[in-house]
């Protein structure tokens, strides 16, 4: 983006006032409200109706009105010290890259920046962050901390900008990709692993484990690319040996005893309803040969690939 530095200077603190009309969101307020003079870009991803943005700001006295929506922001630049308010009166803290604030849902903020910066801003609509959150047992108060002040949070800062950057991805597997970044995200933000509590979903390898589900969901997608157990772990969010022990109790299989058994059955349905040779069939479902294919469908099957597809 390129700053528009005329309208940039032109946007002092005392323009920059509160603006209370409503808007349908924090994208269209950023866009409709006077944050619509900055150079601005809108990118949305995943399942959980998260929107992006990333501004470019002069120096600015704005009230932000409350949400239904959990916004996390970040500052891209060197800025030096910024003021909040949350409503409990107006405090400093420094800015910068590396460092998170959190505006909760339904709280109107006031933010005082006396420099030009670049901004990525995160909202996601609180019933989608409440579903995300509802495995873990959390609620959006976990992120309480992060009000009123900027935290360094590196890791936090990093995941922000490999969520703007997986938004390119309008695929399937781009969408699985940015809600993989996001939980990583929450957890970064919360300062400890997503852990359950009593009363909800509990990471106990339950079929209900849906950062399994999104493990297999990936397995299915990449079922022809390299798979590893931290690959996998990191798609779920968890330790290679939680991953390893979750896996095997919602499945009743290893992960690699799992992998090797879904890349046999593919081989299967292209073998029973495919012209395909049996070269291609291993390469397309993720067998270093076809010797490799031969070796796994016997141990899984009992029988070579030539057996299955004589029965077409």
């Amino acid at each position: 983006m390129t700053a528009d530095t005329t309208t940039a200077d032109m946007m002092t603190a005392d323009m920059m006032t509160a603006d209370m009309r409503e808007y349908d969101s924090y994208a269209d307020f950023y866009r409709n409200s006077a944050y619509g003079a900055f150079p601005q870009i809108h990118m949305d991803g995943g399942t959980y109706g998260a929107h992006i943005v990333e501004a470019e700001q002069s120096a600015i006295d704005m009230v932000d009105p409350p949400f239904g929506e959990l916004i996390i922001q970040c500052s891209c630049t060197e800025v030096g010290a910024i003021g909040l308010d949350a409503g409990d009166g107006l405090s400093r803290s420094q800015a910068g890259p590396g460092r998170i604030t959190i505006a909760p849902l339904n709280t109107s903020i006031r933010y005082v920046i006396d420099y030009p910066h670049t901004g990525l801003f995160l909202a996601i609509p609180g019933d989608r962050l409440q579903d995300a959150l509802d495995q873990y047992g959390l609620t959006d108060a976990a992120f309480d901390p992060l009000v009123g002040r900027m935290t360094e949070n590196p890791e936090a800062y990093a995941l922000m900008r490999r969520l703007r950057l997986s938004t390119a991805d309008r695929s399937g597997a781009g969408s699985l990709l940015f809600d993989s970044i996001l939980l990583q995200l929450f957890a970064a933000l919360v300062g400890k692993t997503l852990a359950p509590v009593d009363g909800h979903p509990r990471s106990d390898g339950s079929r209900k484990d849906y950062r399994i589900a999104r493990a297999i969901d990936y397995i299915e997608a990449y079922i022809n690319e390299p798979l590893s157990v931290g690959s996998l772990a990191g798609i779920a969010c968890l330790s290679p040996a939680q991953f390893s022990r979750c896996f095997k109790k919602a499945t009743g299989l290893s992960v690699w005893r799992y992998v090797q058994q879904r890349r046999c059955e593919r081989a299967k349905d292209f073998l029973l309803h495919s012209d395909a040779s049996i070269s291609e069939i291993a390469w397309r479902c993720g067998f270093s040969s076809p010797s490799h294919l031969a070796t796994s469908f016997r141990d899984i099957f009992g029988a070579p690939p030539s057996a299955i597809r004589n029965q077409a």
